[in-house]
């Protein structure tokens, strides 16, 4: 029903977050690769997750152009489904999207060849 705003609201954070790091390089990473730049591949994957949980949930008649757009705001028992997807399956996405991330940026770190594949040196 609603899972995409935990993502969603992640998302919002780090793009607020990330405009506030420098696109400097970093000097003590093996890598080379900002945390701009970083933080830039965690906004890609929490949006466009977001955007396609958007999209399947409009298909599905979840999310509707008319007020409240949340057909589950129309009833208690739908708020508290909605409460209870959002406890469980929207962390678990945003969490799992993040671990993802952080094994990307752990992998680039201490795999300093790869960094030349993802960003290479121009």
């Amino acid at each position: 029903m609603a899972c995409l705003l935990v993502p969603a609201t992640q998302a919002l954070i780090v793009t607020a977050a990330k405009s506030r790091v420098k696109e400097t390089p970093a000097k003590a990473s093996r890598s080379g690769i900002s945390w701009g730049r970083k933080l830039t591949w965690l906004t890609t994957m929490l949006w466009g997750g977001a955007l396609l949980l958007g999209l399947e949930h409009i298909w599905h008649g979840e999310i509707t152009a008319a007020f409240p757009f949340l057909p589950a705001l129309t009833s208690l028992a739908g708020i508290q489904a909605m409460a209870v997807e959002l406890a469980t399956t929207g962390v678990a996405m945003a969490l799992t999207v993040t671990v993802v991330w952080g094994l990307m940026v752990a992998a680039v770190e201490f795999f300093p060849r790869l960094a030349t594949a993802v960003s290479p040196k121009a």
